[in-house]
């Protein structure tokens, strides 16, 4: 066998692994459902030193999903929940005084010293009872994902059609940058893939949805199989 088929299958594997990586990361994006945030402490104090933020984050639509579910008290509700992938959220910026263990409990007290939070803003056209808020949130738990839902029996079937917007926000209530608008469309009457685009009024946009990793091994093994058929044909 040459040289040549075994860097292709090498190429092959290493493309593979990376895209089951990516697919694990939004696949724990979404499985935040429900993971608590933190509003952000703005202080009293005047800042004293000129005002740094980090770079805009990257904001990703993982998906959205309306259906029937059961409440702590037994009772079927519906709702709604939109799933996203950020890119650029630290959880340093939460200021704990201790390295951070996912088995201590926190609460809003824990966060006083964060340095930053992250305002988003849904405008266009979605359920009145989807409210995203004004106050800045601290990503604590899940640095990497945020969820935004609703529960109402009337608006659960209302189409979105909105663009979504991430601010940073310093401890002293300072504006930083702003992600690109992130178009989030889903009509239950027209199609069961919600859709996204980085940037609004993109022809090329695409669906960003992830469904489930379940495709992840055979990713892995196909590279394998096509060395073992290149075998067999010397």
């Amino acid at each position: 066998m040459s040289h040549m088929p075994i860097r292709l299958v090498i190429g092959a594997t290493t493309a593979v692994l990376i895209l089951a990586t990516s697919s694990t990361a939004w696949a724990d994006a979404a499985a935040d459902e429900g993971a608590p945030t933190y509003s952000l402490e703005i202080s009293d104090e005047e800042p004293t030193e000129e005002a740094t933020f980090p770079d805009p984050v990257v904001v990703e639509l993982v998906g959205i999903t309306r259906g029937d579910e059961t409440d702590y008290s037994g009772v079927a509700v519906k709702r709604g929940s939109i799933s996203l992938f950020l890119e650029g959220y630290k959880r340093d910026y939460a200021g704990l005084d201790e390295p951070y263990d996912p088995n201590e409990h926190y609460d809003q007290n824990s966060l006083q010293n964060a340095e930053y939070g992250l305002r988003f803003e849904l405008e266009g056209e979605h359920p009145d009872t989807l409210n995203v808020g004004s106050t800045p949130r601290v990503l604590l738990h899940y640095p990497h994902s945020y969820n935004i839902g609703w529960n109402d029996e009337e608006t659960s079937d209302e189409p979105i059609d909105s663009t979504l917007t991430v601010t940073w926000i310093d401890r002293y209530g300072r504006e930083g940058p702003t992600s690109d608008p992130l178009q989030v469309i889903d009509d239950p009457s027209q199609s069961d893939q919600p859709q996204s685009s980085e940037n609004e009024g993109d022809a090329d946009s695409s669906c960003s949805t992830i469904a489930n990793n379940s495709s992840t091994p055979a990713m892995l093994v196909l590279p394998f199989l096509l060395l073992l058929g290149l075998r067999s044909r010397d």
